[in-house]
């Protein structure tokens, strides 16, 4: 049984390969749609159940399809190689769940994008849950490959890499280097790692 999974799966990863070129070429919802499709298919067959307090503090749970989310995430983690624990926890943080959540200074979705960063990502629309957790998802790596750590990574994700690079801090655990971050940035590292540390079950 193992064995046929295994091809299962290998076939079904080369057909969303070929997906993903047709996406990247053509833009075509319906090249989209039957990916979502497929990586649904996959997640299901590999994907852990999140855990029921996962959600217990969601601001609107009206306005969230779980499953949905469920999949985006997984999906997400796939293509990145982030941590599905780490990625609930940036979306805890940013918007508790919500798809359609609007922050003052115009940032949208689960995650938050602000348009112009939306745009550089290639998210059409930074309410529909998929292309805002990938696109999410997708800028957060880029900062972890850029400075190295996940605390500055995060730093950079909710106040901007430019301004966190400009600190020049080349060891964020001394706390004299650290703290050149704002105490509210430094609040939302915190906020974010409590979290992942609460999904990851520590």
């Amino acid at each position: 049984m193992r064995n046929i999974e295994s091809i299962y799966l290998s076939k079904l990863e080369r057909f969303q390969n070929v997906l993903e070129r047709g996406a990247a070429k053509q833009g075509g919802a319906v090249f989209e749609d039957i990916l979502r499709k497929v990586q649904v298919r996959m997640s299901g067959t590999v994907a852990a159940e999140p855990a029921a307090e996962t959600y217990a503090e969601y601001a609107d749970p009206v306005s969230a399809d779980k499953s949905q989310i469920d999949s985006a995430i997984e999906y997400a983690a796939r293509i990145t190689g982030l941590s599905p624990a780490l990625i609930r926890a940036v979306i805890m943080t940013e918007s508790s769940f919500r798809p359609n959540a609007v922050s003052r200074c115009g940032a949208q979705g689960l995650m938050q994008l602000m348009p112009g960063t939306a745009r550089e990502l290639g998210v059409r629309d930074s309410f529909d849950v998929f292309q805002n957790v990938l696109g999410g998802c997708t800028y957060l790596k880029k900062q972890i490959k850029r400075f190295g750590d996940l605390r500055l990574a995060l730093a950079a994700y909710n106040t901007g890499p430019g301004r966190v690079a400009s600190y020049r801090i080349t060891d964020p655990d001394d706390p004299e280097q650290y703290e050149k971050l704002s105490k509210g940035v430094r609040g939302y590292v915190s906020k974010v790692l409590k979290y992942y540390n609460k999904y990851s079950g520590i």
